[in-house]
């Protein structure tokens, strides 16, 4: 797994020099996530801390795809007579197509639309259920140009996904994904 991510930095970086400038974008944001699974947010909570990073390649005019890489991390308490510690992590790959739009002189708008796939484990009662789902995405970025291809902005956006897991013969279906709201810094290359 060490050698696919070093490979993946290093055609990153490399196609990076390469591109014509304008071409690539990348953003991190950090966002609040509000969970859509009612069970879930009883154990660990109504908002969680969601960062991301995205890459996006302009494909003509004002429209790119991009890819992003989300991670997700909960501790919490089981509900119920014996109240014990769980834990929840998730890590959320997308990929969509895009769009660049400008409000003023340094106002843009990024509407975005694409596929995700969850891969999510959760840890309870010494026992462990992991699975992958997949599900869809939208995101609308409000972003002030900072100069120099530099941006800040507000990003909003919903993912979604569900599953059906099976635990000592009975099965549970699960919504993965949610609403998010955070801030976003990014740069244009």
């Amino acid at each position: 797994m060490r050698k696919i991510k070093t490979i993946f930095v290093l055609i990153l970086v490399t196609s990076i020099w390469l591109l014509p400038a304008g071409q690539l974008m990348v953003n991190v944001s950090a966002n609040v996530l509000k969970p859509n699974d009612e069970d879930y947010r009883d154990i660990y909570g109504d908002s969680l801390f969601y960062p991301e990073l995205k890459l996006g390649y302009k494909v003509m005019k004002d429209f790119y795809l991009w890819g992003g890489f989300g991670y997700l991390s909960a501790e919490g308490i089981t509900t119920g007579d014996l109240e014990l510690e769980s834990k929840s992590t998730q890590t959320v790959l997308s990929l969509g197509i895009g769009y660049n739009g400008k409000l003023g002189k340094s106002l843009d708008y990024m509407l975005e639309i694409g596929a995700c796939n969850f891969n999510y484990k959760e840890e309870a009662m010494d026992m462990e259920i992991s699975d992958s789902a997949i599900g869809f995405r939208v995101d609308g970025t409000l972003a002030y140009c900072l100069g120099k291809g530099f941006y800040t902005g507000l990003v909003v956006g919903y993912m979604t996904a569900s599953d059906t897991i099976k635990f000592e013969g009975v099965n549970y279906d699960i919504k993965l994904g949610g609403l998010k709201a955070g801030i976003v810094l990014g740069i244009k290359l």
